[in-house]
Order: structure tokens, then sequence, then C-alpha cells
């Protein structure tokens, strides 16, 4: 439903309670904005959840389930546009929402990202380019009677846009001017919610959704995760929410063979934050003498490894083609945990969803460089 504030209270040395409806773990997105002489406050829930909120900075909810969740308090200038342009309003203090603006993934390919902004008026984005196709999906660019303005400081990637307007210019003040020129908030029904993922069907093999969702109950607060399994992209990016600019690193061509290697560069470059490469077993052998970087310079990145037995991604595409029986697509028996080990990196592998979660925990409290290979279901994992 729409946004709810909670019951506050003080209580001893300066702490607030929070009266939060019992389901708040199954909201979408908590966006708490603090004000105070400070800008620093500290809360515990009623069930002994604490969490500490600082001014610009993200909160990380915490219980006796091990429960995480990184927020990032939502910036000023894009809140203000939000509420000018109609969408739910954070209130000041503490708020609980119900009505994330996340709504999904856009498709990578013309003709489905256009059939999934059919029926806008117009498009508005901040921020991103316009758009990243692949794989080639032929179709209309945008649907009849949709308009598309982008907002960047590119200027080279407002030129590369196949459609619409560019404003090339500080993104950040930009909406600051947009909310300034909106002052009341538009007259019009809120966008419904976004659907609920499917429930996981009992399976004998995990599928790469599962892999994804318990990876997310995992993932550190200041986590990077690097991206190259092409065959469950989408269930991660469905399940994983990252909301610190710098937390994701993926191709944009569709490319293989960067992941791996890619990794232990961005662990080198930011020693203070745990980076996670997320790879397909056939996706580490482009790259996989990286291992070794890792072992002998003792690199704290942790590999994930989901091995489903085939290349998923090309069959997908020969499907797009209606070809079948392409040959050379089974890739049976490789063993990167096996390869990894040889190079020196520890590694283990798992099959059921409490194993993944206990050596996933494992690699993550070690230091220097983990591996986790994990047996997944073959074929496409969306969400």
């Amino acid at each position: 439903g729409s946004a709810a504030s909670p019951a506050v209270a003080p209580q001893d040395g300066g702490r607030l309670a929070l009266d939060l409806p019992p389901n708040w773990r199954e909201a979408d997105a908590l966006s708490l904005i603090v004000t105070g002489p400070d800008g620093h406050a500290v809360f515990q829930i009623a069930d002994g959840s604490t969490f500490e909120v600082f001014p610009n900075s993200r909160v990380t909810f915490r219980d006796t389930f091990n429960f995480q969740d990184m927020l990032q308090l939502v910036p000023d200038a894009l809140r203000e546009a939000a509420y000018a342009l109609g969408a739910p309003k954070w209130r000041v203090i503490v708020v609980v929402s119900y009505r994330a603006a996340f709504q999904g993934m856009l498709p990578p390919a013309v003709g489905p990202l256009a059939q999934t902004l059919a029926g806008h008026d117009l498009v508005l984005v901040a921020g991103s380019s316009v758009f990243p196709y692949y794989p080639n999906i032929p179709g209309d660019f945008l649907a009849e009677g949709t308009t598309l303005v982008a907002i960047t400081c590119d200027p080279d990637e407002a030129a590369r846009a196949p459609m619409g307007d560019a404003i090339v210019a500080d993104v950040g003040l930009t909406l600051r001017a947009l909310a300034d020129e909106l002052s009341e908030p538009a007259d019009r029904a809120q966008p419904p919610a976004r659907a609920a993922l499917e429930p996981f069907a009992p399976g004998e093999q995990l599928s790469g959704g599962e892999v994804h969702a318990t990876l997310a109950q995992l993932f550190p607060d200041e986590g990077i995760g690097v991206l190259e399994s092409p065959s469950s992209t989408a269930a991660l990016r469905n399940r994983l929410r990252l909301s610190r600019p710098g937390s994701y690193y993926f191709s944009a061509s569709g490319g293989l063979g960067f992941g791996l290697s890619a990794a232990v560069g961005v662990q080198l470059a930011q020693p203070e934050r745990q980076v996670i490469c997320v790879l397909g077993e056939g996706s580490a052998q482009y790259a996989i003498t990286a291992f070794w970087t890792a072992a002998a310079y003792s690199v704290p990145v942790k590999f994930l490894v989901l091995r489903n037995g085939e290349y998923s991604i090309l069959k997908w595409f020969a499907s797009l083609e209606n070809v079948t029986g392409a040959p050379a697509l089974d890739l049976p028996a490789l063993d990167v945990a096996a390869t990894a080990q040889s190079y020196g990196v520890p590694s283990s592998s798992v099959s059921g969803r409490d194993d993944l979660h206990a050596a996933l925990a494992e690699a993550l409290s070690q230091d220097g460089p983990r591996l986790v290979q994990v047996d997944v279901a073959p074929g496409m994992a969306l969400a």
C-alpha cells in the first residue's frame, strides 16, 4: 500500500522505538529520512533490532535471524523531483514505504523494452544511457504515443541515443530545477505496486533465482558485484538491490571473458569494499588464470560460480532464431572449483540452498580469495 509513518517514542539515552507493522520486512523498500539537531538518530525496533542513521549514510538492519538489508537515504534532489512528479512522498522523520519506486528491470532488447514502456506518455531517463541493448530482438524503439527525454552529463551518451531528446547537464542540479518548477504534486492516481515475484517451485536442482536470493541475504553492506553469468543475469538483478554508486560491474555489450579478471582488478582498486564475482562455469574459462593472480597476491575477492552444465545463453539465442540441435552447447564435467583450487584459491562445491548459504557465509568471513561453486538447473533464470 501507501507509505505509512510508524509511531515514534523516545527512550532512555536518546533512543527512539519504532512501532513498525509486523510485516515490515516484506516491504520492497524502507525509506528513512531523519531530521534533528545533528541529523543523527539511533532506533530500536520492538523485536530487538537496532540501527543507526547518519546524515547521507546507508542503513543496515540486523536481527536474530541475521536479516540484513542495505538502504541509502534518498538524495534530496531525486526525492523532491519524484514528489513533484506525483510519486509517493517520503515523509520527514521516519517512513516505511510499501510502494517502492522499483518496478523491475527493463528488458535489454529493442522490441521487448518498447513493449514494457508502452502506455506511458513520457519516459524520463536520469543518468543512464538510452538504452544498452543486447541481444538483438527487433521492434520499434518506442511505442506510438510515448516520448522520451534523457538527462545526462555525457554528450557522447546523448548523441548515441537512437530516439528521444537529451538534456546535457548535471543530473542532480537538473532534477532539482525540475522539482522547483513543479511546486505541487501531480493530481493523478499512483502507479500500481510491483507484482511480487513467484515463489520458487521445488525441484531437484536450485534455480539461478534461488542462488541469487541466497546471495542477496548475505551480500555485504558495502559490497560490489561483478557479474558474468548470462543465463541468470535477470534473476540477479531482480533479487539483489544495490543502491550505492560503483557497486555493479557488467558488460554493456554482451561480450564474455571480462568478469573473472575484472573482479580481481576491482578488488585491488577498492580493498575497503568486498567484491563478489558471480560467474557461469563457461564464462570462467575465458580468463581462468586470474585465479592465480588472486591467490598469488592474496586478493580477497569472493567467487560464486553457477554450474548448469550447458551454454544456456547460446541455447536461448538459438531458440530465438528457431535453430534446434546446435552442436557443442553442452558443457559436461566442467569443474571450476577444482581448477581454482589448483591455482591456490580455496574452493567448495555445493548443491542445496542451506549448504549454499553456509558456504557463502563461510567464504565471506575468510581473508583472501574464496570460491563457492553451486549446481543449478539448466536453462535461463529470469527471476
